[in-house]
């Protein structure tokens, strides 16, 4: 895979932390992105908590409380720095149809123009071709390449984790670019699936823009 087939900008690995599994009654309360060069090195790091509205409940997978979140800013608060960190690279995430179901469902509830994308990706589609007798987690496609992550479910860490994943990809593996998009699209393109309008919709005009971290 050729850096002449990427966006100069490159990529936004984007993981986020949830109150559940259903992206149209749970809700967002953290948000993790690192964004990459061409060749999927980390160069900055953004994540911000967020303040779902509703009642976080069981916190044991994230660790994440109502507490935590009581002064975070609400989703609409970061939607446009969000729609800024997208625009213009390709988006990246682990299991991105539940990512983006959430981050869709964000944007519409608040009335958000969804961010503009040349397209996204999914590295654990990839990762049930490469390794399809394998698990495919996050925790356990790192492992197969080395990657530690001590702090899953994290999104920060999952998001940095996760272009360790793509950087992997890119460097070592044979699919194309275009491979890595058909295996993505196979599944956006699917009817009902709110996705669909990351393609196309202009993104909203960025918010004040909140320090990104450099990486190392």
């Amino acid at each position: 895979m050729t850096a002449r087939e990427i966006p100069a900008a490159g990529f936004a690995v984007v993981d986020v932390e949830t109150t559940g599994l259903d992206a149209a009654t749970d809700r967002i309360i953290e948000i993790g992105c690192a964004i990459t060069d061409a060749a999927g090195r980390v160069e900055k790091t953004w994540h911000s908590l967020i303040n779902p509205g509703i009642a976080i409940g069981n916190s044991d997978i994230h660790g994440i409380t109502d507490a935590f979140v009581a002064h975070a800013p609400c989703f609409s608060e970061v939607a446009g720095f969000v729609a800024h960190l997208l625009n213009g690279r390709i988006a990246v995430m682990h299991n991105a149809a539940f990512d983006r179901a959430f981050l869709s469902a964000a944007y519409l509830r608040d009335n958000v123009r969804l961010p503009d994308q040349p397209w996204s990706l999914c590295t654990l589609d990839y990762s049930r071709k490469l390794w399809p007798r394998k698990r495919h987690s996050l925790t356990a496609c790192i492992s197969y390449i080395g990657i530690d992550n001590p702090r899953h479910h994290a999104a920060v860490n999952d998001a940095v984790a996760t272009a360790g994943l793509l950087r992997h990809y890119l460097t070592h593996t044979p699919l194309t670019l275009d491979g890595l998009v058909a295996l993505d699209f196979s599944r956006a393109a699917r009817p009902g699936n709110p996705v669909a309008g990351w393609l196309a919709a202009p993104p909203p005009d960025p918010a004040v823009p909140r320090p990104l971290t450099p990486a190392g």
